[in-house]
């Protein structure tokens, strides 16, 4: 028997690659949940704008994003997600686009 939960697109800060395993962790409002997944088929799945990958290891939800620095990208919890100036940008370019389209 596996262990199935429901996870809440709302309640998903953000979802990352655990290095050196196969499995992904969803960091969530209230904890964390690992489960034996593809970091990009996790994401198709997902089907909703307001994900967005960051780097080749970790997607994370808009709506949870707290600030953007020229080489980070800072979420609720005080998650920090190092990235390059290029990835910056279109997380930024990601985020606009997502809002615009918000009613």
């Amino acid at each position: 028997m596996t262990d199935q939960r429901k996870l809440y697109h709302k309640d998903i800060i953000c979802i990352r690659k655990v290095k050196g395993q196969k499995y992904v962790e969803f960091v969530m409002v209230n904890g964390a949940y690992k489960e034996r997944l593809a970091l990009h088929q996790t994401f198709e799945d997902l089907k909703n704008p307001s994900f967005v990958f960051v780097g080749r290891s970790h997607i994370i939800n808009i709506d949870h994003v707290d600030r953007i620095t020229t080489d980070a990208v800072y979420l609720e919890d005080g998650i920090k997600i190092q990235a390059g100036a290029e990835t910056i940008q279109d997380v930024k370019t990601r985020i606009m686009e997502y809002w615009r389209n918000v009613e």
